[in-house]
């Protein structure tokens, strides 16, 4: 398939991304791939992920749902009438964040069928320094599974789960 020059200087040039998502979405390094690769080898088909940023790339490169999408999703599926969509934001809003872990949201997460994971970013130890140990942090309600200087994959651990340490893949 070969591209008219035309259609190449309007996609690249006139129409350059105009915000640092976008221009974040055309940019996926060789270690976000293997961060995706690796949620799609080595997690449930069924895993719902859990992610601070609003690239939403996980559907696309991963194969797996998001544990909450961008809210223009919302709002374009008439979901922002749900009850749940609240809970689920203020979630996602409490593990990406300076604060200590809620009690709440971890038992929230413990009543769901498909197993979480949360992908901790680059972009997010620099929004929310320290995260990584936060979630590292005992009662130990996240195991960190993979990693490499992109990224760091976490599998939420439900309480009474005996999987314990290394329950996945060690990465990098």
């Amino acid at each position: 398939f070969a591209a008219p020059v035309a259609l190449t200087v309007r996609g690249f040039v006139l129409e350059r991304p105009s915000n640092p998502i976008e221009v974040k979405r055309m940019g996926v390094t060789a270690h976000e791939r293997e961060i995706f690769a690796w949620i799609s080898a080595d997690t449930p088909r069924d895993a719902v992920i859990l992610e601070g940023n609003t690239y939403l790339w996980m559907p696309v490169y991963g194969g797996r749902r998001n544990f909450f999408p961008d809210e223009s999703t919302v709002s374009i599926f008439g979901y922002d009438g749900d009850p749940r969509i609240g809970r689920y934001r203020e979630i996602r809003d409490g593990v990406f964040s300076e604060a200590p872990l809620r009690e709440e949201d971890m038992a929230a997460l413990d009543g769901l069928a498909p197993d979480v994971y949360a992908v901790v970013w680059r972009e997010d130890v620099e929004r929310f320094p320290g995260i990584e140990e936060r979630l590292a942090r005992p009662p130990g309600r996240f195991e960190r599974v993979y990693g490499n200087s992109a990224g760091t994959v976490y599998r939420f651990v439900r309480r009474g789960d005996g999987r314990g340490e290394g329950g996945g893949r060690a990465g990098t």
